[in-house]
């Protein structure tokens, strides 16, 4: 340490003296040489330090965090705030008390929070227009000076907030709720509010409330409050401020079928929460459709207003307290695995012009289902699983021609001929060995397909074959036209136009 300081000192006095004769590029690189020692210093040192907290005695600080919890506690009724959770909130940085702790991190939450919803709203509303510009309308909206400026004080922020007001000379005096605000910071003009910093702090604070409830009560709670306690304090008729004005009445919709026709009481917070919305804390998780039966089509509009059909009895039965981690999600496994299942593959007739698609259902153990995407309907039944294990992980498991539908069924490894509504029949021989991908119908002789297969006979990495073949669909046979050890590489087999040999793919199907 010594040494470092030394050289620290040689470097700085060496750069001063020689400032006029050295060049200016040296003289700035010793000079940031020497602001790294000084920074590493200091970094070091602070480490070490012990954390020094404002002296109260333990009496005074809890007296203080009852008076924030009981403001909270009144204002976001019936919501119970823990006495940590409120200072940390109602405690701003520039504050000496936040050696102890402070609403940084949750503020930083609560703007993320704030920010999703508009953007889930936004994206919902059928008011949105292509020229609308999401990023201008969240700065707008959610600019932190607006919110503290229009929404803090209808939550009364100011009266008990911990903060310290800058550029006011001998008024710069820690601020909170046992301090008499000074009678020239009680009625500020709105630019003199923004120049010490006052809106500034309190829509910190706002962010801070919206983040403190999202980790401690949910994200249905928060997604509630933000919708009637945030939203329409935003809605500022004649400017450019706030909320776009095309969303107002979407946003003043959305108020009403929460059950809401003004502004809300504190009451109206968290009563009757709709069920689409998780009850775990502390995560915003993505919504499987499926989740109540009146959201089977997925709409995001009613996925911000909530579950229009459902009784308001029930749902209010659905609200539990209990201790954080230990609450039951009415979003289960069973739900998650029944909300729809996942696209793999997809695949166009050519002459029929018939999309169809390959859908994994994970609630019928995994297995795959080709699907006609237009009708939404099965083309096999549940006794078939459309999946093949070429190299392993598969894919190209099927192809369709003519209305003729060729797959390789996972089971016994067997390509199958079937046409909708009608039952699939096997084209190649039984080998339990052999596994089939990557199908091409001829174009001239569709009874014919070129696919690859893999031979597993002796099933080692080493000794595993590859071939090119060719498919008889008429005579049920697999011939043999290109073999290889090693084809995970090759691209899929193609038919030139007209039936030719195409020397690209180096197969034909004369």
């Amino acid at each position: 340490m010594l040494k470092s300081r030394g050289c620290t000192q040689a470097l700085r006095v060496a750069a001063a003296a020689s400032s006029k004769s050295l060049p200016t590029p040296l003289v700035a690189r010793l000079q940031c040489r020497s602001y790294a020692y000084a920074a590493r210093e200091s970094e070091q040192s602070s480490r070490t330090a012990p954390v020094v907290t404002p002296s109260k005695s333990r009496e005074e600080w809890q007296r203080q965090d009852a008076v924030l919890v009981r403001h909270l506690n009144d204002v976001f009724s019936p919501l119970k705030f823990p006495p940590e959770l409120a200072s940390r909130i109602l405690t701003h940085a520039s504050h000496p008390d936040a050696m102890r702790r402070h609403n940084g991190r949750l503020s930083f939450v609560g703007r993320r929070v704030l920010q999703s919803y508009l953007l889930m709203f936004i994206h919902a509303s059928p008011a949105l227009r292509p020229e609308h510009d999401y990023e201008r309308i969240l700065e707008r909206a959610l600019n932190t000076y607006i919110l503290g400026e229009h929404v803090a004080p209808k939550w009364q922020i100011g009266k008990v907030l911990k903060w310290r007001p800058m550029n006011v000379g001998n008024l710069s005096k820690p601020l909170g709720p046992d301090v008499e605000l000074p009678s020239p910071l009680a009625n500020l003009e709105r630019d003199n509010a923004r120049s010490i910093g006052m809106y500034k702090v309190h829509g910190t604070a706002v962010e801070a409330v919206v983040g403190g409830i999202f980790h401690q009560f949910g994200g249905s709670v928060a997604h509630r409050l933000f919708h009637t306690r945030v939203l329409p304090n935003l809605l500022l008729e004649g400017s450019h401020e706030g909320l776009h004005p095309a969303y107002h009445d979407h946003a003043r919709e959305i108020c009403e079928k929460m059950g809401l026709t003004s502004y809300p009481t504190p009451h109206e917070i968290i009563l009757h929460i709709p069920c689409y919305v998780p009850l775990n804390p502390p995560h915003l998780l993505p919504i499987p459709l499926g989740v109540c039966s009146s959201f089977l089509r997925f709409d995001a509009r009613r996925l911000m207003v909530g579950a229009r059909n459902t009784p308001s009895s029930t749902l209010t039965t659905m609200t539990k307290t209990a201790p954080y981690g230990t609450w039951t999600s009415p979003i289960t496994t069973d739900v998650v695995l029944k909300s729809g299942g996942k696209v793999d593959e997809l695949f166009v007739d050519p002459i029929t012009s018939i999309i169809y698609h390959v859908e994994q259902r994970p609630d019928e153990g995994g297995r795959m289902v080709i699907v006609n995407t237009e009708k939404g309907q099965d083309v096999v039944g549940k006794d078939w699983n459309v999946r093949s294990a070429v190299h392993e992980y598969g894919g190209a498991p099927a192809v369709a021609h003519d209305g003729v539908i060729y797959f390789s069924n996972f089971k016994d490894g067997r390509v199958y001929r079937t046409k909708e509504d009608e039952n699939p029949e096997p084209v190649t021989p039984e080998n339990a060995n052999y596994r089939y991908a990557k199908f091409a119908v001829h174009p001239k002789q569709p009874h014919l397909l070129v696919a690859i297969r893999e031979d597993h006979t002796n099933d080692q990495p080493s000794t595993i074959v590859n071939i090119l073949c060719l498919i008889n669909t008429t005579e049920k046979t697999a011939t043999p036209l290109v073999e290889a050890h090693r084809m995970a590489s090759m691209v899929p087999p193609r038919h030139a136009v007209g039936g030719r040999r195409d020397p690209r793919r180096g197969c034909t199907g004369r």
